[in-house]
């Protein structure tokens, strides 16, 4: 049995530890972009074809990936919120301003 058509790489694609990965054949294949990559001794490969074991896994990445779309609208609204609080000691300390402003009406 011939090995399975690889491409070699240069170097494994940025931020690939954030990728699904899958252990498959004793080592991970991480799922990134449409491909499965893997290290190897010689440095990163691909797979030219996709084995028909990964098809399944890739089919799941793609449903949840989907959901993963709806995420960034979650994130404008977490902005929002933690602007909220940082604009509340501003409010704090103008009450303080006022305090220090009275000793000087008393004298």
């Amino acid at each position: 049995m011939g090995e399975e058509p690889v491409v070699h790489i240069a170097a494994a694609p940025a931020y690939i530890e954030t990728y699904p990965r899958v252990y498959y054949r004793g080592s991970y294949v991480y799922y990134v972009d449409g491909r499965w990559y893997y290290p190897t001794r010689h440095g990163w490969v691909y797979y030219r074809e996709e084995p028909r074991a990964l098809v399944s896994y890739r089919v799941e990445f793609d449903r949840t990936r989907v959901h993963h779309h709806h995420q960034p609208h979650h994130h404008h609204s977490y902005r929002a919120t933690t602007r909220r609080p940082s604009a509340e000691p501003r409010v704090e300390h103008r009450p303080q301003r006022v305090e220090h402003a009275r000793p000087r009406r008393s004298p």
